[in-house]
């Protein structure tokens, strides 16, 4: 009876594990789907994706600042900044990721994200590329901030943007932090 119970508990700790670590990557699937829409929606065509996830800052002064976003409860800002502290490590997006975009060529160059290394050698043909930073959420994954760059041969964007879920779906509240170059 005693192993009976050891396995019931090692099988709940691994069914709960299992679910946060899905619900987290489904969250960053759908914050990347909406970025990509995003770009999509301001004119953006044969986009290159990078395969790069790296880190982002998050400063509440000057999101508030520039937002003008001072009704957000300020534990959750407090908890985006902790945890964007935490989150340090520069990873890379899916694959599964482009796959379930269903944008199709006119807007995705390639079907796949691809290394730095052939980003250089598309930036020699003025083609643009999109790289998305990993998404910083607050503890109850309900808010996060996550930075889009897209960049040529001529010139740099940066933005970075404020989501909320709402009825189970990422919204873009506020666009932040956006500079060109």
């Amino acid at each position: 009876m005693e192993n009976y119970k050891k396995a019931l508990i090692v099988f709940l700790l691994l069914l709960t594990t299992n679910t946060s670590y899905s619900q987290m990557n489904s969250d960053e699937n759908d914050i990347f789907k909406t970025i990509i829409y995003k770009g999509i929606q301001n004119g953006y065509t044969q986009i290159i994706l990078s395969c790069d996830k790296p880190t982002t800052e998050f400063n509440i002064e000057r999101f508030i600042k520039e937002t003008g976003l001072n009704n957000i409860p300020k534990i959750i800002l407090e908890e985006i900044k902790i945890n964007t502290k935490e989150t340090k490590v520069n990873k890379k997006w899916n694959q599964d990721n482009i796959n379930t975009l269903k944008i199709g060529h006119d807007f995705l160059k390639y079907n796949y994200c691809i290394n730095n290394y052939k980003i250089k050698n598309c930036l020699k043909n003025r083609e643009k590329a999109f790289k998305i930073t990993k998404p910083i959420f607050d503890n109850k994954k309900q808010h996060c901030i996550v930075s889009l760059i897209i960049f040529s041969k001529e010139s740099s964007y940066f933005s970075s943007f404020f989501l909320k879920k709402v009825y189970g779906k990422w919204i873009v509240i506020e666009t932040f932090d956006t500079f060109l170059s």
